[in-house]
C-alpha cells in the first residue's frame, strides 16, 4: 500500500500520478469553497448587524459638551466620534465611537470615562458586533458565544 504512493512509484507511473493530482487539485478546491462560504456567513452576519443595530463600536449617552467630545476625540485609540442626531435630544447627546484598535476597547473605555469624568454606567459597548470579531466582555450578562464556540468546534478536530 505504502508503495502506490511513493514519490518514485508516482514519478515513473503516469496514470497514478494524474490522478493523485487530481485529488490532491479537488481538495484544495473544495477546501477553498469551504473556507470562502465560511467566510461570507461572517461576513454578511457582521453587515446584518451594522445594518439592523449601527456599526457603532462604543456609544456615550449623557450631557455632554464640547469640552468633553474633544478629550474623547483625541484619545490615541479613537478613529473618530460622531454625534448620533437620532437618538440625542436637547440636553442628553449621544456619541457614537469608532476605534482603530476594536481589540483595545474594553481597556480603553475605563481610562475614556477617567479622564472626561463621565459615569461608567454612560459607556456602552455593542457586544453584538464586538463578539463577532471574537472580543468578548468578561461581564457581559448574556455571553454571546455562538460564534466563538463555532470556532472552538472547528478547531476541535484539527488539534486532538
Amino acid at each position: 500500500m505504502w508503495k502506490d504512493y511513493s514519490w518514485s512509484y508516482i514519478k515513473n507511473n503516469r496514470a497514478s500520478s494524474i490522478s493523485v493530482m487530481v485529488a490532491a487539485f479537488i481538495s484544495a478546491l473544495f477546501l477553498s469553497l469551504l473556507c470562502t462560504l465560511f467566510y461570507n456567513f461572517w461576513k454578511y452576519d457582521i453587515e446584518r448587524i451594522e445594518i439592523e443595530e449601527g456599526s457603532w463600536q462604543a456609544r456615550i449617552e449623557g450631557e455632554l459638551d464640547n469640552s468633553v467630545l474633544d478629550v474623547v476625540e483625541k484619545y490615541p485609540n479613537i478613529d473618530k466620534v460622531i454625534i448620533n442626531k437620532e437618538l440625542s435630544d436637547g440636553q442628553n447627546i449621544v456619541a457614537d465611537l469608532y476605534f482603530n484598535d476594536m481589540r483595545r476597547i474594553l481597556e480603553d473605555l475605563p481610562q475614556i470615562a477617567e479622564l472626561t469624568g463621565i459615569d461608567q454606567e454612560a459607556i456602552t459597548c455593542h457586544h453584538s458586533l464586538l463578539s463577532m470579531y471574537l472580543i468578548r466582555d468578561p461581564k457581559d450578562p448574556a455571553p454571546r458565544l455562538v460564534f466563538p464556540f463555532f470556532w472552538q468546534l472547528q478547531g476541535w478536530p484539527a488539534f486532538p
